[in-house]
């Protein structure tokens, strides 16, 4: 069976890999050979020889079967593939969601609930919870270390990383209550298994209760610091100005390489709904935001208008400040997932 499955990931993978832009993107269903592929993330990379990455992870379906597999593979410019990482949980949870390549190196990201022998390697976990994981290998997947991110009593999901240098800076969602987004730093060279800081995004309950909820969806990095895009639900307590959202509004953010909160931004949708989901530092130096919203929603003292009867994509160009310098609305049932 997982040699199947296998094989059917390598299918569907192949077939990803020519489109270049595919990053963190959301597949809701592939169909290959009748086999129903569900519920899946791909992140893609292309190094600088033109070699084409591409991680996912899917859960399979086969009649009554179901199980999980992350694989990562390289397309080679002389078109042949290359197997990098693979890794079959059966029935127990993963989510691998991005991955970056420097020279040398590959780094991934992923929660698991079960510990598994990545070849030398040994990845922990617990087995009661999804922890979040830093996976390092040299550039054609050999194993060098993992790095278990928190030691939440709690499941934690990393979603989005950036390398700079030997640091590693990484977001996610840690499922407490009310949930939290975090950003943390890790250093690849560390000797000990938890990161050098780690901030953490958080909203109270306001009237909504249990539905109260934050996610940091992604990051970027420039000389200056880290910047952040995200979404939340409740109050948030790190703008200082905020309204209460009883559905889904986005928010932008900045730390420095400290960890400190420089300065933090809501894109307030009142009865509508917003998210940011990707972020970006332009050759000119300024950050773009990419996004969604449904319906009319303000930014400081700007208005942003779009359709309140369905999503729209949304781009933004700020400041490294958050000063909004430029928005563009793409109407009409779509929206921008990632600006890398």
């Amino acid at each position: 069976m997982k040699t199947i499955l296998q094989s059917t990931l390598l299918i569907a993978l192949s077939a990803l890999l020519g489109c270049q832009s595919l990053r963190a993107q959301t597949v809701n269903k592939l169909d290959v050979f009748g086999y129903n592929q569900q519920e899946g993330r791909v992140s893609t990379q292309i190094d600088s020889d033109g070699n084409r990455y591409v991680l996912a992870t899917l859960q399979h379906t086969v009649g009554s079967f179901s199980g999980f597999q992350t694989i990562i593979i390289r397309q080679n410019t002389n078109l042949t593939l290359d197997t990098l990482f693979n890794y079959y949980s059966g029935g127990n949870y993963q989510q691998f969601y991005s991955m970056r390549i420097t020279s040398n190196r590959l780094y991934f990201i992923g929660s698991i609930t079960q510990a598994f022998n990545w070849d030398t390697v040994t990845v922990s976990a617990g087995g009661s919870f999804q922890e979040a994981q830093l996976f390092i290998a040299d550039i054609d997947g050999n194993p060098i270390k993992c790095i278990n991110l928190h030691d939440y009593n709690e499941t934690a999901v990393p979603i989005d990383l950036e390398v700079k240098g030997s640091d590693i800076y990484i977001c996610g969602i840690r499922y407490s209550f009310p949930a939290k987004g975090f950003v943390t730093k890790v250093n690849e060279n560390t000797t000990t298994s938890l990161n050098i800081w780690n901030y953490e995004f958080e909203v109270n309950y306001g009237n909504i209760g249990n539905s109260a909820n934050m996610w940091v969806n992604n990051l970027a990095i420039d000389n200056s610091g880290i910047y952040v895009a995200g979404s939340y639900a409740g109050h948030p307590l790190f703008i200082a100005d905020s309204l209460h959202a009883a559905d889904n509004n986005g928010f932008v953010a900045k730390l420095n390489f400290s960890g400190q909160l420089q300065w933090a931004k809501g894109c307030f949708a009142a009865n509508n709904r917003s998210d940011m989901l990707g972020t970006a530092v332009g050759s000119d130096g300024n950050i773009y935001y990419a996004g969604r919203l449904k319906g009319d929603f303000t930014y400081g003292s700007t208005t942003i208008s779009a359709s309140s009867n369905q999503y729209n994509g949304l781009i933004m160009k700020l400041s490294p400040a958050g000063a909004l310098l430029e928005s563009v609305v793409y109407q009409g049932r779509r929206w921008i997932s990632s600006s890398h």
